[in-house]
């Protein structure tokens, strides 16, 4: 769909305005988790795929080109007098044997960084993965939370870099997560019964914003869901006080669901039409509003004062900090994790130390950006950043990647070690494809078996 074809464009500013302010939970459904489809019609609701393999391994028939839902492959197998702990065992044996990348939507939504809070309703890891890939310090370990209505967990008081809350469960709090309409009810009925023990998850559901994409429960679900969050009744507030977005195709939101929160409540916005059209279009015009136009000291502005392990690490001049901007903006966009320290200059012994264990031990690569600044004066800082990485360099492994953003020729201050390493020419710091691909790849090397080899 074309740009504007979801909100009016008042709507827009003002659910870009809330999300940057981060304002805004995006409760991401299972219709926006994607896969490819086996049959080569482009992309399927994953728990669509999932149904009829879910099928095959509790023997149930399943008529061909007959559509079915996990909810009907439950409720079947339970009626052929099938045990319900089956169901997970085989749900959870498939979701270990996923070997799907995510797909674009969970991508895009990782990307906005104005977003600090993921609910998802899907047991899956595609999510997950994105944020991984896309957000600095963000490990699975330590960001990502599981409700289990036999043991519930809080979100913790301080969210860095983002949290994903598995609203219905996941793998991890086997066998409790929702995969039929009684499980769902099941874990709605939890939330209830853990209000006091959920206080900082519910008083954000009831303070933000929520973005529901791609049908996180049925009709009747949904609503129970927003009244339980919402703190009461629909029709107790001012119609025009949006407190929820729903995206979803109409067929899958009911009419009976769409007359509701359009003519009678009206403080639920629906957005009809395809989940992963309309998060694409939010997040090119969130790109655009909020990246694109971004300075150079507004990239030093939002990075942690920490580098995350793993990041990618950038030593530049101050002179040279929009050019930097352009190149942090340019490769975040690819999903390729940086960071750039912005104290240097104000901290103590103690900062410059931790600085130099980032450089030697905690980045993935070191990305030095040469220019005429960094070239007219060899007692610059940057200097200090390059001669640790020189200490760090090893011939026939990749790790140092130098780049030129102006008209400077052949760098003359560089450590004498990185003398025959080549060199990119990124212009005023405008990343080129065939540089993003190459760091991409380095980047998946390195995660899998350490530093890859030149």
């Amino acid at each position: 769909m074309g740009i504007g074809s979801f909100l009016p464009e008042d709507d827009w500013r003002d659910l870009l305005r809330e999300i940057h302010n981060r304002q805004v939970i995006p409760f991401v459904g299972p219709e926006l988790v994607t896969v490819p489809d086996p049959n080569g019609d482009g992309q399927l609701p994953l728990y669509r795929a999932l149904a009829p393999q879910l099928a095959a391994r509790l023997k149930l028939p399943v008529r061909e080109g007959s559509p079915i839902s996990l909810n009907r492959v439950a409720c079947e197998y339970l009626l052929s007098g099938g045990s319900r702990k089956s169901i997970y065992i085989e749900m959870s044996e498939l979701l270990e044997k996923l070997g799907f990348s995510p797909p674009r939507a969970l991508c895009d939504l990782a990307s906005i960084t104005d977003f600090d809070l993921y609910l998802y309703g899907a047991i899956d890891s595609l999510l997950t993965t994105a944020l991984e890939r896309s957000r600095p310090g963000f490990r699975r370990q330590d960001h990502v939370l599981s409700y289990d209505y036999k043991r519930p967990v809080d979100v913790p008081e301080r969210i860095d870099p983002a949290l994903v809350y598995h609203i219905v469960g996941s793998r991890q709090t086997y066998p409790n997560f929702a995969i039929w309409e009684e499980d769902y009810l099941e874990f709605i009925c939890g939330l209830t019964r853990h209000h006091a023990q959920l206080e900082r998850l519910f008083l954000l559901l009831k303070t933000r914003y929520l973005l529901l994409l791609g049908s996180p429960f049925h009709d009747w679900l949904v609503r129970f869901f927003l009244f339980l969050v919402k703190g009461g009744r629909f029709t107790d507030r001012r119609k025009d006080d949006i407190q929820a977005y729903l995206a979803d195709l109409p067929e899958n939101l009911g009419e009976p669901l769409i007359f509701f929160f359009n003519k009678v409540v009206g403080t639920t916005r629906i957005i009809p039409g395809d989940p992963a059209d309309f998060v694409r279009e939010l997040t090119e015009r969130w790109n655009r509003e909020y990246t694109t136009m971004a300075t150079g000291e507004d990239v030093l502005t939002q990075m942690p004062d920490e580098m995350p392990r793993g990041a990618v690490f950038i030593s530049y001049s101050r002179d040279d900090i929009e050019a930097v901007g352009t190149l942090v903006r340019g490769l975040r966009s690819t999903q390729i994790p940086v960071w750039v320290d912005k104290q240097r200059l104000h901290a103590g012994e103690n900062y410059q130390r931790n600085l130099e264990f980032a450089v030697k031990s905690g980045c993935s690569f070191f990305v030095s950006v040469i220019s005429r600044a960094t070239e007219s004066d060899p007692t610059r800082f940057v200097h200090t950043e390059r001669r640790w990485a020189a200490q760090r360099h090893v011939d026939g492994f990749v790790f140092y990647l130098p780049i030129v953003i102006d008209d400077t020729p052949e760098p003359r201050l560089e450590p004498a070690s990185f003398a025959k390493i080549h060199f990119d020419r990124l212009l005023n710091g405008s990343v080129t494809p065939a540089f993003t691909i190459k760091l991409r790849k380095w980047l998946e090397e390195y995660r899998v078996a350490g530093q890859p080899r030149d």
